[in-house]
């Protein structure tokens, strides 16, 4: 056989064993299954840094996706508190002695001097209420009436417990209008569910004009 021949011979044979190596080896990674390794047996190391990255990234997603479900049902629970049903507040305010009810956002509590107190009350007012919200009212001294001693105040009962403008640094008597009104801002102190109610004059003389009650966002119909 000529030498040409003899190359030829040994190029053919190595394509051969080549193709039968490549062919064998699909093979065999077609058929290693989970069985086919011992617990244990691969580690993170052993892995590509492709394949670390998708599993990280799928592990980073269960995260996202875990968290996510957690902050979507805060949401819904704070809006489900922020969005009762407003209409259901009830407004059958009453006017006590020496007090009146001007108009659905107006009242007006006075003291001629022998009487106690004044107030503008409801036994129910069935307003849910949250604390870090706020009780706010804007209120017009007259008749020599001063700020100070509960005049005015307004009052809640919330799950049974009474808690009041007053409660915290009395001494606020709030901000000072252009027509010389002051809007009193209080921060309510607990999660619950207003009953019982009021505007109330304490002590002192003259007469104090309460209008634009707002309680924890809901302004307040007083008829």
């Amino acid at each position: 056989m000529s030498v040409l021949n003899n190359r030829i011979t040994a190029v053919v044979a190595g394509s051969v064993l080549v193709v039968g190596l490549g062919a064998t080896g699909a093979v065999a990674g077609d058929l290693i299954g989970s069985a086919d390794i011992r617990d244990g047996g691969v580690h993170r190391v052993d892995l590509g840094d492709g394949i670390n990255a998708r599993i990280a990234n799928k592990a980073t997603d269960r995260e996202i996706s875990g968290l996510s479900a957690q902050v979507a049902a805060l949401e819904d629970r704070v809006a489900a508190l922020e969005a009762q049903d407003a209409s259901g507040v009830n407004t059958n305010w009453v006017a006590k002695e020496g007090a009146q009810i001007i108009d659905a956002n107006t009242v007006k509590v006075q003291n001629a001097g022998t009487t106690a107190g004044s107030s503008v009350e409801i036994l129910n007012l069935d307003l849910p209420v949250q604390a870090t919200k706020t009780v706010e009212f804007t209120y017009m001294l007259a008749d020599g009436a001063t700020y100070g001693g509960g005049s005015p105040r307004v009052f809640l009962e919330v799950n049974g417990s009474y808690v009041n403008t007053f409660d915290a640094n009395p001494e606020d008597a709030g901000s000072e209008n252009a027509d010389g009104s002051f809007t009193k801002t209080w921060t309510i102190p607990v999660n619950g569910r207003v009953g019982n109610a009021g505007v109330v004059q304490d002590s002192g003389v003259g007469s104090i004009t309460v209008t634009n009650l707002v309680i924890s966002g809901q302004p307040i119909s007083f008829q």
